[in-house]
């Protein structure tokens, strides 16, 4: 079984633990009367932190560091890219590549193949220096599931 399948097959094991809904249309997402564009930005941030604070309180030591993200998908990378709080530093590596710092902790890999085209894995990793691949690594995982909209529908946190 390839590496990719190995983590494919990982991750599809999880099963989402927060939602956050958009159009997918980055800053012109239609917001609520009671929100500005830096509030919606605010709140994919703080659902993240919530799904790592809820691995965190599972007993690992440290706080989740990497966050895994498709690369075959430019809607969730430009999603990512649009945060207030995410540092852009592309590094390539065989078979993925790094992004950037999302507030300052947490690492953005993006893997070509993976299929999880509307979900960000939150992940706890025994040593980040290790291949993303590597299936043993993980100490845990959280899952964003991002609910698309349509462009009528306006967008409820």
């Amino acid at each position: 079984m390839k590496k990719i399948d190995k983590l494919q097959k990982l991750l599809d094991t999880h099963i989402p633990s927060a939602y956050w809904s958009t159009t997918y249309q980055g800053s012109k997402i239609p917001i609520s009367i009671d929100m500005d564009s830096s509030d919606w930005n605010q709140t994919l941030i703080t659902t993240i932190n919530e799904v790592a604070a809820r691995i965190y309180k599972d007993g690992e030591i440290g706080g989740p560091e990497t966050i895994l993200i498709s690369g075959k998908y430019s809607l969730m990378q430009s999603l990512i890219h649009s945060l207030l709080y995410m540092k852009s530093d592309v590094t390539m590596h065989k078979g993925y590549y790094c992004i950037g710092k999302l507030a300052g902790k947490y690492d953005i890999l993006v893997i070509p193949n993976l299929l999880s085209e509307d979900k960000i894995f939150v992940c706890k990793q025994y040593d980040t220096s290790k291949d993303p691949f590597n299936v043993e690594n993980y100490a845990k995982i959280g899952v964003v599931q991002i609910q698309k909209l349509n462009s009528s529908t306006i967008w409820k946190i």
